[in-house]
């Protein structure tokens, strides 16, 4: 019997296939000061979820803020954006690149503002 090699998989999506926002959202470039509140974000946006790593927050705190720095490639700028809520970040999308592509690395909204369009509009807002 012979071992499978892993294969590298790439889903790339033409700018024009991008869908519209719904409406637009008022959002602002990340910052470099924002990894503690993306860590936040990320921890409640996980949360009991499919890619919830079962880390507690200072572990969030820390790999958003390492991404803000490069761990998952070169931040793409001012196409990664924030949503500024009452409490903290309502939603976020950050882009990179890596492999030699734009990437779309985090995308998370808080469990309170899912389903009114923020994560769409910060990703329709990038593709323009």
């Amino acid at each position: 019997m012979t071992e499978a090699r892993p294969r590298r998989l790439r889903m790339i999506a033409r700018l024009a296939d991008v869908p519209a926002a719904p409406d637009p959202v008022s959002s602002r470039p990340v910052r470099d000061d924002d990894g503690p509140a993306l860590g936040r974000l990320a921890m409640a946006a996980y949360g009991g979820g499919v890619d919830d790593p079962h880390q507690p927050e200072p572990w969030h705190v820390e790999d958003l803020t390492a991404a803000l720095a490069g761990r998952y490639g070169r931040l793409l700028t001012p196409v990664s954006a924030v949503v500024d809520g009452d409490d903290g970040l309502a939603a976020a999308a950050l882009f990179t690149w890596w492999d030699g592509l734009p990437f779309l690395a985090f995308c998370l909204t808080h469990p309170d503002r899912q389903g009114r369009g923020l994560a769409t509009a910060l990703i329709g807002q990038a593709a323009q």
